[in-house]
């Protein structure tokens, strides 16, 4: 009776020890992984490392020169005639690129959510010598809206051979401070700075390779600098950036609904990245970076990809208007002040023509002004300093207000060219009548 028994013993036996064997043939395998991965960041660490800083050392400077030789000797690509797309042309950058395009006598296709301004500035293109101009209102949180942009385009002038991306929503408030924060504001400031882009690029892209055309992306420094109160801001611009660099490289290799697909699973690692990146110093425009990067990467060279960095500049948003934490906009030119800080704010009008006389020259992109790049060292090599001088400087003590206010409000804003509510209005008002 137990030779039954004594068999199903060792039959188990004999299954436990082969079991064993293969979990300490896994175990084994994995180690001799483990030993060879480290002997591989080993040996990167030892030979591409330096090689790659010391490469740099001269690969820099020598592009640096490059880069000048480039802008000095090349001339601006003729637009007469072509279909340029602007989403977010009733004020502010948006306006005044509309108004550049319109000197070159370019036809326009200009979007935005306030249609009675956008009858005053289709004024003013004509009158600045426009081929022709195309208006619609559409909100680019709506993936149908910015279809329809496109296909306006196509439907009136057969191709889209520019679009700008520019529309943007920006908001001025704390994480830490707003625990109970709507999700509806971070909602909208996503939806439009970030897929307000993404939506557009998608629906053109064709159009866009088949002419050899182009996209001009208005982005902002603070793809790379956590500038306190506008985390989410941020990161949805990281998050642009990096897809349109990468789209740049691509594109002439995926279809376009790979590419939008393959975007939507890189879009949430990019928004967390900056978003928490935020929440640390409190913010750094990451989204928008990040998705144009990544496009500029996809696209290769059937379609030039133009990034532009601006600092502050004249708009409704240095006047004083942000989106609060109820997701409502509201003006306060004291928090304006904290926030802006004794930053020089430069002209619309000049932002406009750097940044399509680079697109024109088909460049890679600008900051402006350039002295912003200093941050983007010391995000690198010292965020520690970063942090520390954005906390001592931007965010306020209790119920004292930030040194930045102090310092404007004590030198005064035409010091540092900061605009008076209604400023954006009246300078499209005052074209009109020159």
């Amino acid at each position: 009776m137990q030779a039954p028994f004594q068999a199903v013993a060792e039959a188990r036996n004999a299954l436990q020890e082969s079991q064993a064997r293969t979990l300490l043939r896994a175990i084994m395998w994995d180690s001799l992984q483990d030993v060879w991965t480290w002997v591989l960041n080993c040996t990167y660490a030892m030979v591409l490392y330096p090689i790659g800083v010391l490469s740099l050392l001269w690969i820099a400077p020598t592009l640096a020169v490059l880069r000048r030789l480039w802008r000095m000797v090349s001339w601006e690509r003729s637009v007469r005639g072509k279909a340029v797309v602007i989403h977010g042309a009733s004020s502010g950058i948006g306006e005044h690129i509309a108004y550049e395009f319109a000197m070159r006598g370019a036809n326009l296709v200009l979007a935005a959510r306030r249609m009675e301004r956008l009858h005053k500035v289709t004024e003013n293109c004509f009158l600045l010598g426009a081929s022709d101009v195309t208006i619609l209102e559409a909100d680019v949180q709506k993936e149908a809206d910015c279809k329809k942009i496109i296909d306006r385009a196509v439907d009136k002038y057969g191709t889209v051979d520019i679009l700008v991306n520019n529309a943007g929503v920006a908001h001025s408030f704390l994480v830490a401070d707003a625990p109970n924060w709507s999700l509806d504001a971070a909602r909208e400031v996503i939806n439009t700075t970030f897929w307000g882009h993404v939506y557009p690029t998608y629906y053109a892209l064709p159009y866009l390779r088949a002419t050899g055309g182009q996209l001009l992306n208005i982005i902002s420094v603070a793809s790379f600098i956590p500038y306190p109160r506008m985390g989410i801001y941020n990161a949805a611009k990281h998050v642009a950036l990096g897809f349109f660099d990468t789209v740049r490289a691509e594109a002439a290799k995926h279809t376009a609904l790979g590419f939008f697909d393959t975007l939507r699973a890189e879009a949430a690692k990019h928004v967390a990245l900056g978003f928490f990146d935020t929440v640390r110093a409190e913010a750094a425009k990451h989204a928008a970076l990040g998705f144009f990067d990544t496009l500029r990467a996809e696209v290769g060279s059937s379609v030039t990809v133009t990034n532009v960095l601006p600092g502050w500049v004249v708009s409704e948003m240095t006047e004083g208007k942000f989106l609060d934490e109820h997701d409502q906009y509201a003006w306060d030119q004291g928090l304006r002040d904290e926030h802006v800080g004794p930053w020089p704010v430069l002209p619309t009008k000049d932002l406009a023509e750097i940044a399509v006389r680079t697109a024109l020259k088909r460049e890679r992109g600008v900051v402006v002004p350039f002295w912003y790049t200093v941050f983007l060292y010391y995000r690198i090599f010292a965020p520690e300093v970063m942090d520390f001088g954005f906390r001592l400087l931007i965010l306020p003590r209790g119920e004292q207000p930030a040194p930045t206010k102090k310092i404007v409000q004590m030198a005064g804003h035409d010091t540092f060219n900061i605009p008076e509510p209604g400023t954006q209005k009246r300078s499209t008002e005052e074209l009109k009548m020159t």
